[in-house]
């Protein structure tokens, strides 16, 4: 029992020493006893061990600092630049190769032919599907078959489109070689206006208008042979298309109205019944000239009338 005691006596020597030792004064030891925290004094041994505890409670009440693992990897920052500049460069890389090939094909419809368009159906597929969606073919000889009608379809359209061009062809050398029964310069005038025209830029619908004409040729001669009645009708396509059609309209009326009137055509071999010589006509003379080409006050039609009659007067 007494050795019981001794060791219950010992025991608090055991126990932690929160002091280690050290002399405490009366308010000290009062002060742990009712708050458990040691004297300052007391606390620069402890500073190391408690310190790395309490960083975080104040990183906690801060709440506004941004957490340091970011700044803490510098290595991997330096790695991920060089993989993220890599594949920047791979990405403009491809970038390129899908933009030349765009690139190529914006240019390639100006400078190759465009494909002949279709005139009949479709070309047959051995795959093709009937409105239902079952094969349209029962075996591979209709699929053949249709093909040989198909192809038998385009030859025959080919054959009628070269065959309308050239008898287009043929018209306009017809109508060629008639004007030049009336009109003396033709190859001098109405290739040069045709190719005027045909280079100018205007819309394609004037362009149309005036080369699908019923009296092409002698819409080129009359429009070109003053060339100042060209560059006003350029012109006014330029800055009034549906104008400038309206006036081809006036002009065709005017060539067409002349043309139709055969009995002053007539008249110029009566005049050789005379025995006195034809008096020569002077160059530039108002003999030469029925009316001025430059008045405007004349409409398109009665412009174009006059000088058709002016024209095959001095050719006559």
């Amino acid at each position: 029992m007494s050795q019981e005691t001794t060791q219950a006596a010992s025991s608090p020597a055991e126990v932690e020493d929160v002091f280690q030792g050290q002399q405490t004064s009366l308010d000290e030891f009062s002060h742990y006893r009712k708050t458990g925290e040691l004297p300052t004094r007391f606390k620069s041994a402890e500073d190391a061990d408690s310190t790395p505890a309490d960083d975080p409670e104040e990183t906690d009440a801060e709440g506004e600092d941004p957490e340091p693992e970011p700044e803490s990897d510098p290595e991997e920052t330096q790695e991920l630049k060089p993989k993220t500049a890599k594949r920047i460069q791979q990405l403009l890389a491809k970038i390129k190769e899908l933009e030349t090939p765009a690139a190529k094909q914006d240019v390639k419809p100006e400078s190759s032919p465009a494909p002949a368009p279709q005139h009949t159906r479709p070309k047959p597929a051995a795959d093709d599907k009937k409105p239902d969606g079952t094969p349209k073919f029962d075996s591979y000889e209709d699929f053949v078959e249709e093909l040989a009608d198909w192809k038998a379809e385009q030859r025959w359209e080919t054959a009628k489109r070269e065959q309308a061009q050239q008898e287009a062809k043929n018209a306009l050398k017809n109508k060629l070689d008639e004007a030049r029964t009336r009109y003396d310069d033709v190859d001098d005038v109405i290739f040069p206006a045709s190719q005027a025209i045909e280079n100018a830029r205007i819309p394609l619908a004037v362009k149309e208008v005036f080369a699908q004409s019923d009296v092409f040729i002698d819409l080129c001669y009359v429009v070109g042979s003053d060339p100042e009645e060209l560059k006003k009708f350029i012109s006014l396509a330029q800055s009034n298309p549906r104008a400038a059609i309206g006036k081809v309209f006036e002009y065709e009326r005017g060539i067409v109205e002349e043309l139709s009137k055969p009995s002053e055509s007539k008249a110029a071999p009566e005049a050789k019944k005379t025995s006195a010589p034809k008096p020569p006509s002077p160059v530039g003379g108002a003999s030469s000239r029925a009316f001025d080409v430059s008045d405007e006050s004349l409409s398109p039609e009665e412009w174009a009338r006059k000088r058709t009659k002016d024209l095959q007067k001095r050719n006559a």
